[in-house]
């Protein structure tokens, strides 16, 4: 079977969705309702196939206004990751190491996957939250460290 021929035509098919439907879209997890009237000389057989791109499910389902806010959830999360890197315990690095590598691998799996939907893609937003909040917390450590040090020491020149 030509995979790749019909992929393509899943593709196109969430395309001409997108440009029919905008800014709205056709709905979350309406892609494959929808799918029998885009999908030009796709058999029958594949009318229940999701688009197998999870940037294209996102546009054709939600819109410009969804993708941009699924768009900005992921650069978000890639910078929360990249933001932790500033974190100086080594284990703590090398967790985080590991998760950006995940992620990115995700990102780039959601070329010819159908992520929207799976728990990883959304586990992953959340794994960049926890090693943000890891910087987070060290900042505010160091702020309340510097800030008892500087009422400890005694005030020179006061009369």
């Amino acid at each position: 079977t030509d995979t790749v021929g019909v992929r393509y035509k899943l593709w196109q098919a969430a395309w001409r969705m997108w440009l029919d439907h905008g800014l709205q879209g056709v709905g979350i997890g309406m892609y494959s309702r929808y799918l029998p009237q885009y999908a030009l000389n796709l058999s029958p057989h594949y009318w229940s196939e999701p688009a197998h791109n999870t940037y294209l499910t996102a546009l054709a389902e939600t819109g410009v206004i969804g993708f941009i806010l699924f768009s900005l959830t992921l650069v978000i999360s890639l910078r929360n990751f990249l933001q932790a890197g500033k974190v100086e315990n080594i284990k703590t690095l090398a967790l985080r190491n590991a998760w950006l590598v995940v992620f990115l691998v995700v990102l780039f799996g959601e070329i010819t996957a159908n992520g929207l939907y799976d728990k990883l893609l959304w586990f992953l937003f959340g794994m960049s939250v926890y090693f943000r909040k890891q910087v987070v917390t060290k900042a505010q450590e160091e702020a309340i460290h510097n800030q008892l040090v500087q009422e400890s020491l005694p005030a020179f020149g006061r009369n």
